[in-house]
């Protein structure tokens, strides 16, 4: 809809809004002005420069009485508003001029539409002129040459423009939409959380979300299967880049933040624990976030929590930045600005990454659940178990058919208690393969487990004191070690291994199970023998002491292709050899299914039986 709005034609006719004092005034056109806040020393907004000793000084923006602010976004393009005004309530969303003046361009009244489905969720600028808004039902381009934009019936949650030709919408159903030239075009992304930020720069989009940051190609392949490189872990609520500088911060649970510095993404932590919901980029060495009870500033090597400066707002909700380094704030509904100066607080002990082996608690950090630390196998390495936190490390297993187990071992150095979890991370839920902890701590604790793996699994190793009040250092190792198993991969019927009548197969029992009890019964050896009419027996012996065999056999005739019909089961004792006989009702072949159902003990000295001890099948006669 187009606006009558007075606002615009007071700029038109008077040039500075604020000096059009005495014009028609109205809920949408009245001339606000940036004010001290209140209790504040009045200082002056705008003076002082970025790094200047000048004191930093927030202002209240005075917007029309009834309007009650949103969301504040912008960047060198300008600074845009989402709001709520008036009785019953209308939504609407504008500019702040360059005298700090707000110009609602977009408004949408109670008897337009049900206004609690057309909350905007984000506000993104287009170029000088234009901004973008999404929310339920709608996205739409404001300002000049407004426009509607067609939209799936999906929550829009997160917008971004390089300019109006290339311009994205994200949804909480974890579709893209990009607009531009040709018709919208959905963007299907595999994932089980909303779309919380996006950003383009190169030949790659980004997306923030609870799955992590990720790149999508661009141009989008012929080929795109939703499935996009993850890039940075972790849990992420918001995402913010410059449109003209390969520049980007996205932050997330318990301090988390991901950067892009022009040429790789990198995490660190803004020296907190609590989760961070905003962020604003002036540039590489000045960004903003916040939380839900504290603000924090990066200059480029550490983070500040900021502290003390006058006028500071509580439970900011929203920020945004220009590349002189303004800062806008909505808190409770006001807005806020908060000229260029030097910034007032305590250093954190969060800042860039530090290098990998650094010192004997260096190791990785930082490295906490939401962004582990990456590594290769076999692996060693000194690190600490920290005070109420993890250490999280992550890695592939290697792609060898088979599969193979791992060899964890931990060894306490110092006094601390270790708690430790070993998951398999490669699709969601977690699977907990193996946790051990513990109780007294000291030199003499040592932590070992060994873990069944398949291959090219994304697995964690997350350490923790288990006391959770004393740190302390301690030595970790993982290794590999693959099975010997030549008729892998076979987990499937379809997959079944041929084999002959009489000639033993000798493999390892399919042990990747997700359990913590280690029961089998996941997966599966499955082979085929051609056999004639009558009687068989099917043998498998040589089990392991903590194995426990569960055997099946099918019947397949001559040219088919089915998995067959059932010949019978049996279930063994642990380390018993296992038989099953029959009949065959005509010549054609036996398709065997082997499963392991034992259960082994996980911390011990030397790997289980089951993990280095081959099985022998045999189909007689």
């Amino acid at each position: 809809m187009r606006l009558p709005m007075l606002v615009t034609s007071l700029v038109a006719s008077c040039g500075i809004l604020v000096a059009c004092s005495g014009a028609g005034s109205s809920s949408s056109n009245d001339a606000p002005t940036v004010t001290p806040a209140e209790g504040t020393d009045g200082g002056t907004p705008g003076s002082g420069e970025p790094g200047a000793e000048t004191p930093a000084t927030w202002s209240r923006v005075a917007l029309p009485g009834d309007v009650k602010a949103s969301r504040v976004a912008g960047d060198r393009r300008g600074i845009w508003l989402s709001e709520v005004h008036g009785a019953p309530a209308s939504i609407g969303a504008g500019r702040i001029l360059a005298d700090g003046t707000y110009e609602r361009v977009y408004e949408k009244q109670t008897s337009d539409v049900v206004i609690s489905n057309y909350t905007i969720a984000a506000i993104a600028p287009v170029d000088t002129r234009r901004a973008v808004i999404t929310g339920e039902w709608f996205t739409t381009v404001i300002g000049q040459d407004e426009e509607s934009l067609a939209t799936t019936t999906s929550y829009g949650t997160a917008a971004f423009a390089k300019d109006r030709s290339t311009l994205w919408v994200g949804s909480r159903v974890t579709t893209i939409r990009r607009y531009g030239a040709a018709s919208p075009a959905d963007i299907p992304l595999v994932d089980r959380t909303s779309i919380h930020g996006l950003w383009a720069s190169g030949a790659s989009l980004y997306v923030a979300s609870g799955e992590g940051v990720r790149a999508i190609p661009q141009p989008l392949p012929s080929d795109w299967n939703g499935d996009a490189t993850v890039v940075a872990r972790g849990v992420y609520s918001q995402m913010l880049g410059l449109d003209d500088q390969a520049i980007a911060f996205a932050v997330g649970q318990a301090g988390l933040v991901a950067r892009f510095d022009g040429k790789d993404w990198s995490t660190m932590n803004a020296g907190t624990k609590d989760d961070l919901g905003e962020v604003a980029v002036a540039s590489g060495t000045d960004a903003w976030t916040a939380s839900a009870s504290a603000l924090f500033h990066f200059d480029g090597n550490a983070w500040t929590s900021v502290e003390g400066e006058s006028g500071l707002p509580a439970k900011v909700s929203s920020l945004a930045a220009l590349p002189d380094g303004t800062l806008w704030a909505v808190a409770d509904g006001v807005l806020f600005r908060r000229a260029p100066s030097a910034v007032k607080g305590a250093k954190t002990d969060g800042g860039l990454p530090s290098e990998a082996g650094v010192g004997p608690c260096a190791f990785g950090e930082p490295n906490d659940v939401y962004a582990p630390y990456a590594m290769s196998l076999p692996a060693s390495f000194d690190a600490c178990a920290p005070k109420g936190d993890t250490d999280s490390f992550t890695f592939v297993t290697p792609n060898v058919a088979a599969g193979g187990y791992l060899t964890v071992n931990l060894e306490d150095v110092d006094s601390a208690a270790l708690l430790a979890v070993v998951n398999d991370t490669t699709t969601s839920p977690a699977k907990e393969l193996w946790f051990a902890r513990s109780l007294n701590g000291g030199a003499t604790t040592s932590l070992r487990g060994y873990v069944a793996v398949g291959p090219q699994r994304r697995i964690s190793l997350e350490v923790a004191g288990a006391s959770g009040t004393t740190a302390g250092r301690y030595h970790a190792s993982v290794t590999f070690t693959a099975f010997d198993d030549t008729f892998e991969p076979n987990n499937k019927w379809e997959d079944s291994k041929a084999i002959g009548s009489g000639v033993a197969a000798n493999a390892m029992f399919p042990s990747h199970t997700p359990r913590p009890s280690f029961v089998g019964n996941d997966d599966a050896d499955w082979y085929l023998a051609p056999h004639a009419a009558g009687a068989f027996t099917i043998t498998v012996s040589n089990v392991a002491a903590d194995a426990k065999v569960n055997l099946n056999a099918y019947f397949v005739a001559a040219g088919s292709s089915s998995m067959g019909v059932s010949l019978g089961s049996a279930v063994g004792a642990p380390g018993a050899t296992t038989t099953l006989s029959g009949t065959l009702p005509s010549a054609g072949s036996i398709r065997v299914e082997v499963q392991d159902n034992g259960t082994r003990a996980t911390n011990v000295t030397s790997p289980p039986p089951a993990l280095v001890q081959k099985y022998a099948l045999t189909i007689s006669p």
